[in-house]
């Protein structure tokens, strides 16, 4: 009897190198290639692989470039037809003695550019972006749309005007003082969302040798710009004046920028529909402004926003008409606002599909969730209260147990309740909280009931909500 041909094998090398171009890279490195000497041929052919990536082990620098060169030595025999290339780059992208490293990364990415979509490069020090991506490697890049640069120093010369077909750019930039665009730096008129962080120095009008993080003025320039995310810009200046040219945002992020309030400029983005100020009205001893409760007036005209977050803000005490006038919200988070004694009575969300509060909030506020009519998600973040706080010498009833489990209960569209995972003090349940999960399980058994690691809940999460109707 003739044995029978598996039926994947009896496939055409074409057809079976679409299939594995599909599989993850660990598989196709460590695994196909021990299965038949067909998979072994047809993983070094172009074709096969449409993303690779190099993962720095943080071992000896010498021992590290080895295997960069080694990688890029393989990757550029497999780059034709690569869509998307992440490297970790263990050495200075500035420095001329690793000028045969940039040629190595340069052939790859020459050999990559017909198809090549997605760049990620992170380096452990400094980056010269000139020199990596020089105008006439751009002007072949054509069909890249998102480019990543991160580097633990600095990253110089951001002339990158060339890539026309880039639509999201992200730099960070771990180093004090923060480097990278500048007053030389270009960026393409494509760009419709950039991530700053944090924003780099730049000089002020009128004063010589004086620099102070601000939006840059190419940023400004921008003229189809959706989505900024200059987050991490404790400090940041000219934020009124850099408002006033990017009425066309529909996403903010100023993430822990620590303003003592919002911009008046702020009013002018009729067409923002995702704001997140997480961490960004905190607490400074050493500034009186900062001491102060923080008003969010601002808020009051942008009647677009779906999702805001002005979660980690120990200067708000309570929400305010401006917030509860954005009848649109689908997604509102307030957790880790220890100062927040509660949500509005008059507090009524037609369209919100997810609420992230803290546990004392819950039971202070619980027959106030259970009026959202279209609440979906609850998200319950620390255990810290207002009591605790020597800041605000607040106090609050405790509300009973079944009262808020009642309350959970009229919530005909909850679905799914998450309980924020801390480390540190703010890790463990009050017995409160412990009670009442217990019970739910029993008296709410549609509820989904799941912890969510703090580390990896992100606004990101909830940025789907900010589009659509």
């Amino acid at each position: 009897m003739a044995s029978r041909v598996p039926l994947l094998l009896g496939l055409s090398d074409d057809l079976l190198t679409s299939i594995l171009a599909l599989l993850d890279q660990e598989t196709k490195c460590r695994v196909l290639p021990l299965v038949c000497s067909r998979f072994r041929r047809l993983l070094q052919q172009p074709g096969s692989w449409q993303e690779v990536t190099f993962t720095e082990r943080r071992m000896a620098a010498l021992a590290e470039e080895l295997r960069l060169r080694l990688f890029l030595a393989w990757a550029h025999r497999i780059s034709r037809g690569l869509r998307q290339l992440k490297v970790d780059v263990p050495a200075d992208l500035d420095d001329e003695a690793n000028a045969v490293l940039l040629t190595d990364l340069s052939s790859v990415l020459g050999q990559a550019a017909p198809s090549l979509q997605l760049l990620e490069l992170k380096c452990r020090y400094s980056l010269d972006a000139q020199r990596v991506l020089p105008p006439l490697l751009q002007s072949q890049l054509r069909a890249l749309t998102e480019l990543h640069l991160l580097a633990e120093d600095r990253i110089q010369g951001l002339q990158l005007a060339s890539l026309s077909s880039l639509q999201r750019l992200n730099i960070v930039v771990d180093g004090e003082p923060p480097e990278s665009l500048d007053a030389e730096s270009t960026l393409p008129p494509s760009i419709t969302w950039l991530g700053l962080t944090p924003a780099p120095l730049v000089a002020e009008p009128g004063a010589v040798g004086i620099f102070s993080k601000a939006i840059p003025p190419c940023v400004c320039a921008l003229p189809r710009l959706e989505f900024l995310d200059i987050s991490e810009s404790r400090g940041l200046t000219g934020l009124h004046t850099a408002l006033r040219q990017l009425t066309l945002l529909t996403g903010l992020a100023l993430d822990h920028a620590g303003l003592a309030d919002l911009p008046k400029a702020m009013t002018g983005l009729q067409h923002l529909r995702l704001l997140s100020l997480h961490g960004t009205f905190s607490w400074d001893d050493g500034d009186e402004e900062m001491m102060q409760p923080v008003g969010l007036s601002a808020l009051a005209p942008l009647k677009e926003l779906r999702v805001l977050s002005i979660s980690e803000s120990f200067r708000l005490t309570a929400l305010p008409p401006a917030v509860v006038g954005l009848t649109r919200l689908k997604a509102l988070h307030l957790e880790k606002c220890p100062s927040l004694e509660g949500l509005p009575d008059n507090l009524l969300l037609p369209h919100l599909l997810m609420l992230s509060i803290d546990w004392p909030i819950l039971f202070a506020s619980h027959a106030v969730v259970a009026r959202q009519p279209k609440l979906q998600q609850l998200l319950l973040g620390s255990m810290q209260s207002a009591v605790q706080n020597l800041f605000v010498p607040a106090t609050q009833a405790r509300a009973d147990i079944a009262a808020v489990e009642a309350s959970l209960q009229r919530c005909t569209a909850l679905a799914t309740l998450s309980v924020i995972v801390y480390a540190g003090p703010d890790s463990g349940l009050t017995m409160d909280a412990a009670s009442l999960m217990l019970r739910l399980p029993r008296t709410c058994p549609v509820l989904q009931l799941q912890p969510l690691d703090a580390f990896s809940f992100f606004l990101t999460d909830s940025e789907q909500l900010a589009e659509g109707d």
